[in-house]
């Protein structure tokens, strides 16, 4: 998560994807850092509101609110730097 939201900072982009092509998608920064889950996921947000607002407007999201509660989900790694937010959501690990 920290690695992602500092990327987006540094090289001024708000996406899921990066530019940068070893990190290019959600599953292969988590194959960066060793972690290994049949289930993982990602949400963004952007705002300099507060933590309980951001994840207010993350909750109100369909999409988003489906990560934060998904069952499969048993791990979580956050991180804001300035106004960029990155959750990210991970299963069970596997070998």
């Amino acid at each position: 998560a920290r690695q992602h939201t500092v990327e987006m900072v540094k090289l001024d982009y708000f996406s899921h994807m990066s530019p940068v092509a070893k990190h290019a998608t959600v599953a292969k920064r988590f194959e960066l850092v060793g972690f290994k889950s049949a289930w993982i996921g990602e949400n963004l947000a952007r705002g300099n509101e507060p933590p309980e607002l951001v994840l207010q407007a993350l909750q109100d999201s369909p999409g988003h609110h489906r990560n934060l509660i998904f069952g499969e989900y048993s791990r979580v790694a956050i991180a804001c730097e300035g106004e960029f937010w990155t959750m990210c959501f991970g299963g069970e690990p596997k070998d």
